[in-house]
């Protein structure tokens, strides 16, 4: 009521009622005590959110009365966030101030345009928020602006001068995301030596990196001449899909070096030199002596150690089958996806799409390894030796390793039902079949490609619906490889053999374990473990059909190339929580010299992690290479060499970065607890004259 006629209605009748006005309310108040009614003193709203902000004036107080409607409640304790929840409906302006909040204040002001009547109240909320918390991140709440907020959030994100805040601790919004593309791009523009130079040596975010390798990869190819051997390794860790393929097109990566003699070594130079030269030799046919002269190599290479490791009777640890037979852990249940004909490369484009899919990244890389495919490398004589695990001649007779699956639904049913040492395998016969379908290169490439993301989003689907009590690990494999060309149909079928592409199956009446002529290479039964003889092609072609016809094969197998017989072996894991890597440096020298200290770094998880350099802070900042692997449940040392050894001043508050790589190559950046001890040049008891005073 705000009239005296309401006010004598009211009181003729009195009830529950809200009276506004001094005088009525004066006048009420004492109609009510001397009847014994019970009053409530309310305040207006402006009133209220005048006591609340000081700094607001009367007219800014009423424009937010109106903004607020009748959302502002009558209770006594409102608080300034729980006005700002009131005003930009959003439940994160009442949690606790701490870099996750001060994140996403500066966040906030990239999303809106306050008026200044809201601006008032953002800086007084702006001062609570610094007055409750000590972190180094209060600074962040002195931003009131979009200009100053989005400077923060670059120099938090490492671009500029870096702030140590720490890494970013939520998710990069949309809008932050593109200012930042707009902003990399009128860099680039204005100075693209100095844009792609900068971006290179950047220590930041990798959400940042990420968007900066999108627009330094987009000008590159647009200006191939700007793009170098770095720049490219910068460009592949974070740009994905067509576009890296064309930047790996642009510049022709180094000639391999030669096959390893050490059979450990076989991953690492086939992962690092061969398949990056392999993949873009394919597109230069000039090149193409060299591709047979390094298969040739590697296959008579790869025979040897095979039928060895046959010979010998020991379980290599390499080999396909012999992983799968170790493969039932006690504390987890076990999942073995047998993908017939994948090969590393598809394995590579399988865990991107994975990760695309997994929204939450539940999903963790733990190995990314390749395993030795049983020979020959085509899907009748592997598969039966990896699902059953001994060597193809034994594998008629032996049970499965686990049960063997192929539809989805019955998968999931086995794996709910499971147990800690369970060992289920979900065997599909693709991408094999879609390579097989057709006769064009580029077009057997582009339906795989298709069919592989259909299935990792299948595979994401199944692990992240399972119950979380499932201990679950996933293995990745296959049965073979396949070779990354074409394959023209050239050699003739030796006598009483069966075509299979690469290879050639029968009773070849063989007098020796192991013989290479010209481009084939026999291959005994009883040497190499198989139900027949087999013929191999050491070079890049096929076996004629069975009836005579030439031709070309696509993406075929049976071969000895490193591409079909290296096949990928990649464990995954599920909720998988990866333990802080540590590190420090120790050392002790004298203030302003150089000195030498050294790295030590522990790697606590069950994975192995590769250290890609340490940055070193200070008034002389330096950078050192390290580029080493720290095995699972390994530590490393390694030597320093600094230029300028630190006053015990500075020693005190340098600061140093590690950087480093997971096996699903995304970097992450840890602090070195650095423990450099200081020798003053000049100390009492160092004057020789001292004892003739």
């Amino acid at each position: 009521m705000d009239s005296e006629v309401g006010l004598l209605r009211f009181l003729a009748a009195p009830g529950e009622g809200v009276i506004r006005g001094k005088k009525l309310c004066r006048w009420a108040e004492e109609f009510a005590l001397g009847r014994g009614i019970t009053v409530h003193t309310l305040q207006s709203p402006s009133r209220r959110l005048l006591e609340l902000c000081p700094s607001l004036s009367p007219v800014q107080a009423k424009e937010l009365t109106g903004l607020l409607g009748g959302r502002l409640p009558y209770e006594q304790d409102l608080d300034l966030p729980r006005l700002a929840q009131l005003l930009w409906s959003e439940a994160w302006w009442g949690d606790e101030p701490g870099p996750d909040h001060a994140a996403r204040w500066l966040l906030w002001w990239l999303e809106h345009t306050p008026s200044e009547a809201e601006r008032v109240v953002l800086a007084c909320l702006g001062d609570l928020y610094k007055t409750n918390y000590a972190g180094q991140e209060r600074a962040a709440y002195e931003a009131r602006c979009e200009e100053t907020a989005f400077a923060l959030l670059k120099r938090w994100l490492g671009m500029e001068q870096p702030l140590s805040w720490g890494g970013f601790p939520i998710d990069l919004s949309t809008n932050l995301i593109q200012r930042l593309q707009d902003d990399f791009k009128t860099q680039v523009l204005r100075d693209p030596e100095k844009f792609l130079s900068t971006v290179h040596s950047l220590r930041a975010d990798k959400h940042l990196l990420a968007i900066a390798a999108q627009v330094g990869a987009s000008y590159c190819l647009e200006h191939p001449e700007r793009l170098n051997r770095e720049l490219l390794r910068f460009f592949e860790e974070y740009v994905r899909g067509p576009v890296r393929e064309k930047l790996q097109k642009l510049l022709p990566p180094k000639v391999p070096e030669p096959v390893p003699s050490d059979v450990l070594q076989f991953g690492s130079w086939f992962i690092q030199e061969y398949l990056p030269y392999r993949h873009w030799a394919t597109d230069h046919p000039d090149h193409s002596e060299k591709i047979h002269q390094i298969g040739r190599e590697f296959a008579e290479q790869y025979l040897q150690l095979y039928k060895d490791a046959l010979s010998d009777g020991s379980a290599r640890p390499y080999l396909s089958w012999v992983k799968a037979k170790q493969l039932p852990k006690s504390d987890v249940v076990t999942l073995m996806v047998v993908l017939d004909g994948l090969g590393y490369a598809d394995m590579q484009h399988l865990w991107e799409e994975l990760r695309r899919f997994d929204h939450h990244q539940r999903i963790t890389l733990l190995q990314a390894e390749v395993a030795f495919a049983p020979l020959p490398t085509i899907t009748e004589c592997a598969k039966p030796a990896l699902l059953k695990g001994v060597k193809p001649a034994l594998a008629k007779d032996q049970p499965d390793l686990g049960k063997v699956l192929t539809k989805d639904k019955d998968v999931k049913e086995a794996l709910v039902g499971a147990h800690p040492g369970d060992l289920i395998i979900w065997k599909d016969p693709e991408p094999d079949s879609t390579y097989h379908a057709a006769t064009e290169k580029d077009v057997a490439l582009k339906n795989a490609r298709g069919i592989l993301t259909g299935f990792a989003e299948r595979l994401t689907n199944l692990a992240l619906t399972l119950p979380d009590q499932i201990p679950l690990r996933i293995v990745v494999t296959t049965d073979h490889g396949r070779l990354l060309d074409l394959a023209p149909r050239v050699h003739p079928l030796p006598k009483n053999a069966q075509s299979r592409q690469r290879a050639a199956l029968g009773d070849l009446l063989l007098h020796e374990s192991f013989e290479i002529k010209e481009d084939l290479a026999y291959l005994h039964r009883d040497a190499f473990g198989l139900v027949q003889d087999c013929a191999v092609v050491l070079s890049g072609e096929s076996f004629l059909t069975q009836d005579g016809k030439q031709g070309v094969d696509a993406y075929p197998h049976g071969g000895i190339y490193p591409e079909e017989v290296l096949i990928p072996w990649w464990v995954l894991a599920r909720d998988y929580q990866l333990k802080n890597v540590e590190a420090e440096i120790l050392g002790k020298g004298v203030a302003e010299k150089a000195g030498q200290a050294v790295l030590k770094v522990r790697n606590p998880n069950p994975i192995s992690v590769e250290i890609l350099e340490l940055h070193l802070g200070g008034k002389q900042q330096q950078t050192f290479p390290i580029q080493r692997i720290v095995s699972a449940m390994g530590s490393l040392e390694f030597p320093l060499e600094i230029l300028m050894w630190p006053s015990k001043r500075d020693a005190q508050s340098l600061r140093a970065q590690v950087f480093l790589r997971w096996p699903d190559q995304d970097r992450a950046q840890i602090e070195a607890k650095v423990h450099l001890e200081v020798e003053e040049m000049y100390q009492q008891g160092d004057n020789p004259l001292e004892d003739l005073l």
